[in-house]
């Protein structure tokens, strides 16, 4: 249990490291969620554009 607490105090101790101007140091698995998170974003809005453009271009030759 001891062992398990001292764990969980460096992992928040880790999430808290700052760099020199005092901004948190974000680790390479962040920067990956992060890409990744803007990426699916991306992907969707372009395809709610394509749908959209459809469904109007389709309107319009009814």
């Amino acid at each position: 249990m001891e062992n398990e607490n001292k764990k969980n105090q460096l992992k928040i101790e880790n999430n808290n490291k700052k760099d020199n101007n005092g901004k948190r140091i974000i680790t390479e698995k962040e920067r990956k969620e992060r890409k990744k998170f803007i990426l699916w974003g991306l992907l969707f809005i372009i395809i709610l554009t394509f749908l959209l453009t459809t469904i109007s271009e389709l309107i319009l030759l009814l």
